[in-house]
């Protein structure tokens, strides 16, 4: 509204002893609440702000040098979005990198089951376990609740020699970080692998019974875990690649 639109705020207050006065060279005078509220709200900056005869600049505020970084950005947003985890993230070298980020999603509880479909404002016709009917399908309840999965446990647990005997009351999560805990470095994780292989082989099944109509079957579903420990163990460690089929299946604590 002033009368020079290429003049600067500082030309039009002149400050005094006591304060600064405003000389405003108005085209027109403000109308409406909103535009006397615009006026008020400035004048009242200009008494908080000490101007200089500098040059404009941007200051950013993330941290003491005042400049911007996009890391700094990236990490403000993290810590304001991304749930904050107590655990390290394992990334077990033998394990395939789309099976590391479903057990990365599983352990936070970031997979699509109908329970979360549902918090999300998802229609489905219910949040019944697709596997069993019974009762709500989350991520717990797939992996460590449900009667199906639950016979797929067992037969692996009675297979690895009582390597596999999770505790149900904890989450899958904990589950997790805890199976392998006691393993030395130096050997494979052998328990770490189980687990993966398992939640991989569940969700493999589960999402088979509903885009394709084919039933789960726990007992195939069991023979697939241990036919990915042994491909993984063969494919991608140094110290396994010839490890004999029949011999592993019948003793797998040869690892």
């Amino acid at each position: 509204m002033d009368k020079s639109g290429d003049c600067y705020v500082g030309d039009r207050l002149t400050k005094i002893m006591d304060g600064i006065t405003f000389n405003w060279d108005w085209s027109r005078n403000p109308i409406g609440t909103r535009e006397v509220q615009d006026v008020s709200d400035l004048e009242k900056m200009c008494y908080e702000t000490n101007l200089s005869n500098k040059e404009d600049q941007w200051i950013c505020t993330l941290d003491d040098t005042g400049a911007f970084s996009v890391t700094r950005m990236r990490a403000l947003i993290d810590s304001k979005y991304l749930r904050k985890d107590n655990h390290p993230t394992s990334w077990n070298k033998l394990i395939p990198s789309k099976v590391k980020i479903h057990i990365w999603r599983t352990c936070r509880d970031k997979l699509p089951t109908l329970d979360n479909l549902v918090k999300r404002g998802i229609t489905v016709d219910t949040n019944k376990c697709i596997l069993c009917k019974e009762e709500a399908e989350d991520v717990n309840h797939i992996f460590l609740g449900c009667k199906k999965t639950g016979v797929v446990r067992e037969a692996i647990n009675k297979w690895c020699n009582g390597a596999f005997d999770v505790d149900g009351s904890l989450s899958v999560g904990e589950v997790f970080y805890n199976l392998g805990s006691h393993k030395p470095k130096s050997k494979p994780d052998f328990k770490e692998l189980l687990l993966v292989a398992y939640c991989w082989t569940i969700s493999k099944g589960r999402n088979a019974e509903i885009f394709k109509g084919v039933p789960f079957n726990s007992y195939r579903a069991a023979n697939d875990i241990q036919f990915y420990v042994y491909s993984w163990l063969c494919n991608r460690s140094k110290d396994h690649g010839k490890l004999d089929w029949n011999r592993w299946s019948c003793n797998p604590d040869m690892v």
